[in-house]
């Protein structure tokens, strides 16, 4: 019988980046620094010039390395009755590979199950003043010298929003505003050669609050 897949997933500010066994820690840090990064300057430049929050997002993690392009044979409905989480591990299954698959799943029940990361997740992810939520899910793996990382995004716009909302029961009120899947390469020798220190430097402080290690349960473990 083979060994249940080994993962590491952890939040990252809105979004919940998951690390398939093929990354070493030095690769995870480097795609938690970028993402932080990319999610603080969209999220400020939404607040602050009502910028689109995706496409800044997109074009900060392009200077550091990130080449993301949208597949054409991709489909990101609308809100369904079910809940989002459920909704985004049927979408993710079109790009991801079966093990991708798998850690996204886990990664989600992981974050169901954990208060302190969730709290994390939903804090950054949700702004009530705007009655609006944008959140990530990343799942990432090393091939070559590059790192493959599936992203799905979507922004919505709702009166309220549940608590725990990824998990809960759909509300007919809720908008999607923003849906993306896209399969991304991140040249991580350009991003370490040209970015990491002065990414670790700005985000120094921010990763010790907007940070939080998901552990997960393995299957056939209560």
């Amino acid at each position: 019988m083979n060994e249940p897949l080994a993962a590491s997933v952890s939040v990252v500010s809105g979004s919940l980046t998951a690390f398939l066994p093929t990354m070493s820690f030095e690769d995870q840090q480097d795609v938690i620094l970028a993402n932080l990064f990319a999610q603080r300057i969209a999220r400020t430049e939404r607040a602050d010039f009502n910028v689109d929050w995706l496409p800044n997002y997109k074009r900060c993690l392009q200077v550091f390395g990130w080449d993301a392009k949208l597949p054409p044979d991709t489909y990101v409905p609308g809100p369904q009755p079910e809940p989002l989480a459920a909704q985004a591990v049927s979408h993710i299954a079109q790009l991801a590979t079966q093990q991708m698959a798998i850690v996204g799943k886990q990664a989600l029940q992981g974050l169901s199950e954990n208060g302190e990361a969730l709290g994390c997740f939903e804090e950054n992810a949700l702004n009530k003043e705007k009655d609006t939520a944008i959140y990530q899910l990343l799942l990432c793996t090393r091939v070559g010298s590059y790192i493959d990382i599936v992203l799905y995004h979507q922004e919505l716009k709702a009166r309220n929003f549940a608590q725990r909302f990824l998990f809960a029961q759909r509300a007919r009120d809720v908008q999607v505003t923003a849906n993306a899947l896209e399969r991304v390469r991140f040249n991580i020798r350009l991003f370490r050669q040209e970015w990491r220190n002065k990414v670790m430097i700005s985000t120094a402080r921010q990763n010790l609050k907007d940070v939080k290690e998901v552990p997960l349960t393995r299957p056939g473990n209560p």
